[in-house]
């Protein structure tokens, strides 16, 4: 069909108590930041006032400039001597649980808080710092259900679905047909969230999802999924991405199949660099970008929010945007 072209608020688990004695406080800080840095860490200096606590901060991928900037994030709040950082990454996003040994090391550099991704693998390692009483920040991902954390500073997956959900039905005119591609579902919650919020912008229009596939986020796998889609609906006007390998590969296949670029409507999430330079290119239509740097910042100081004793609550949204041509020049440098 030619188209064209163009927080929530959440209930808080509860607050973090703590009462800190004055006289105590000024003792602390006359003994500063005790130990060295670790290679690969952010140290921050001895400032005067409160006491420089130590957090631990963990990525989940050296290979992903998502993960990278998160690590920026932490690094930045470590910056002007209030904070000390210390950050480790996995080496590949794509197995979580290469995390478990990153975030047992980073126990014997002794944190008194632990910022990680959220995410049911790490739970037994997570459950051995909770046994030292090392508060523990999910950042990125959260786990359902979970108590182990004393907050989680993320993404409102699903307002941001809503996001793509709205522009899609802008750019179809509120008719047409739709592919989802994401991973298995239940298996990551907050890819379903973002493929739900999407359904719901979609409600009460006419246009109807004729395909929802599992991509686990590879492109390989979305090249293929998405030659499917074309060969069963081959005049299918919008496909919806809910990560960034999903969408880049979708538009491989789009290519490859000489479907005309002005007669789809491409809608990604996560704004990876590739998916703005299709952008840029038009080859994609909108992407919904995240704000890993500030997440990674903030996770970090509300982590030292805890240490401080403040009352914090139990989900932080660190924000989204849809970026489309007319505004990739403002957000291209986001990771």
């Amino acid at each position: 069909m030619p188209r064209s072209r163009g927080t929530r608020a959440r209930a808080t688990r509860g607050l973090v108590p703590a009462v800190i004695v004055a006289g105590l406080l000024a003792a602390l800080a006359g003994c500063g930041s005790g130990g060295g840095s670790s290679s690969g860490s952010s140290t921050s200096g001895g400032g005067s006032g409160a006491k420089v606590h130590t957090i631990g901060f963990v990525a989940a991928g050296a290979d992903d400039p998502f993960w990278l900037a998160t690590v920026r994030g932490a690094e930045e709040a470590g910056q002007g001597g209030k904070i000390k950082v210390l950050t480790a990454n996995a080496k590949t996003s794509a197995d979580i649980t290469g995390m478990v040994p990153v975030v047992q090391d980073m126990l014997t550099r002794n944190p008194e808080a632990l910022v990680v991704p959220g995410v049911p693998q790490l739970l037994p390692v997570l459950k051995q710092a909770q046994a030292q009483n090392i508060p523990i920040i999910f950042y990125a991902d959260g786990i359902p259900g979970s108590t182990i954390e004393r907050t989680t500073v993320i993404t409102d997956n699903m307002a941001a679905g809503e996001k793509a959900g709205n522009y899609i039905k802008q750019q179809l005119h509120g008719r047409g047909t739709l592919a989802i591609l994401d991973i298995q579902r239940g298996t990551y919650p907050l890819l379903d969230q973002r493929a739900q919020g999407v359904l719901a912008a979609l409600q009460g229009t006419q246009i109807r999802v004729v395909s929802h596939l599992d991509t686990a986020c590879d492109t390989q796998r979305s090249v293929a999924a998405m030659q499917d889609i074309l060969t069963r609906t081959p005049n299918v006007d919008a496909v919806f991405g809910a990560c960034g390998g999903a969408i880049l590969g979708a538009e491989q296949a789009i290519k490859a199949a000489h479907r005309d670029p002005n007669g789809i409507t491409v809608v990604g999430f996560d704004g990876k660099p590739a998916e703005f330079d299709a952008i840029r290119a038009g080859d994609e239509d909108a992407t919904v970008v995240q704000f890993p740097v500030r997440m990674g910042k903030e996770a970090v100081e509300v982590a030292n929010d805890v240490l401080n004793g403040k009352s914090v609550n139990a989900n932080i949204d660190s924000g989204s945007v849809l970026v489309t041509r007319a505004n990739a020049a403002q957000y291209a440098n986001l990771q």
